[in-house]
């Protein structure tokens, strides 16, 4: 089972690592493309979820994947 929280601070760790900004400049609601975030890296973190969650994220899901509290709705969803 998926814990909102350890999932959340997961993804908030690696987009830390992947924009190279503090952690602290991840909020949860905060839309990925006001942090910067292009396609490749888009890409890079549905990767990311599905190796995390241990399945594929269909295309049509991703497009509605626009911040953290997203992906975790979308993880706890379906797992």
């Amino acid at each position: 089972m998926i814990d909102r929280t350890d999932f959340a601070d997961l993804l908030r760790g690696h987009l830390s690592v992947l924009l190279d900004i503090p952690l602290d400049e991840i909020e949860d609601d905060t839309q990925f493309a006001d942090l910067g975030v292009d396609s490749l890296m888009s890409m890079e973190l549905v990767v990311y979820v599905e190796q995390k969650i241990n399945q594929e994220v269909p295309e049509d899901a991703v497009r509605m994947l626009t911040c953290i509290n997203d992906v975790v709705n979308y993880a706890v969803d379906h797992e």
